[in-house]
């Protein structure tokens, strides 16, 4: 029996103290009543849009582009995992920041859990389209999770070393910006034959998390060789 969010919780746990030791659940039973579906053909789809409100009191909608749109099969591990993360974002400044990242670890270590257990394909990805729209066809009848989510990044110009002070930075970084990480988490009942809509709107997220962008920090010389190679 594949235990998934056990192995989360000892990967977080050595990570620096993300997640919790859990049973978990039994992942080969999970998945069986979503490939007998398949199996059996019961199959729907999934369409939906990811947008947000007009600019302007009487404009059209916007549509977010580029929304990375996941289906799980559903999991309550998972759903209480990702409650716990929600939660702590304001246990910290540390586990504000770290919010995002929890979530992925979350979301990977399930999937390697569903690709153990011979279920990769059960591991459904999307990304929205320039009017934001997305679409999953031949979908196995159940419970699924839709775990979406959209990055905005806020680049923040970074200062430039002067060579004498170089020598003070040596493995430092610095602060250059961060990416905004909108997520959207919705339960998706699919029943065969039939089309389920999912709407992706700023009022019907679950969570915001930020991710932090660093780098060394750069000298006067770099910048003047950077520019140097860029003319040659």
């Amino acid at each position: 029996m594949r235990r998934w969010l056990a192995v989360l919780g000892v990967g977080l746990l050595c990570a620096g103290g993300w997640g919790s030791v859990s049973a978990g659940e039994d992942v080969n039973a999970l998945v069986a009543p979503y490939l007998s579906a398949r199996d059996g053909g019961l199959l729907g789809e999934v369409v939906g849009r990811a947008y947000t409100g007009s600019r302007t009191p009487t404009g059209p909608p916007v549509p977010y582009g580029s929304v990375a749109v996941m289906l799980l099969p559903y999991s309550s591990e998972l759903e209480q995992e990702l409650d716990r993360i929600k939660a702590g974002l304001k246990d910290s400044l540390r586990g504000h920041a770290d919010g995002a990242a929890r979530v992925v670890a979350a979301r990977q270590a399930y999937e390697r859990a569903l690709l153990a257990a011979g279920a990769g394909e059960m591991i459904r990805g999307e990304v929205s389209d320039a009017d934001g729209q997305f679409r999953f066809t031949g979908v196995p009848a159940g419970n699924w999770m839709l775990l979406a989510w959209r990055n905005v990044e806020h680049p923040i110009r970074g200062r430039k070393v002067q060579r004498r002070e170089a020598g003070q930075f040596i493995d430092n970084v610095e602060r250059i910006g961060y990416v905004a990480v909108s997520f959207w988490r919705m339960r998706v009942d699919i029943r065969p034959g039939q089309e389920t809509t999912a709407t992706l709107i700023d009022r019907n997220g679950w969570m915001i998390g930020v991710r932090e962008e660093l780098r060394l920090p750069e000298t006067q010389g770099d910048a003047v060789r950077r520019r140097q190679g860029a003319t040659r």
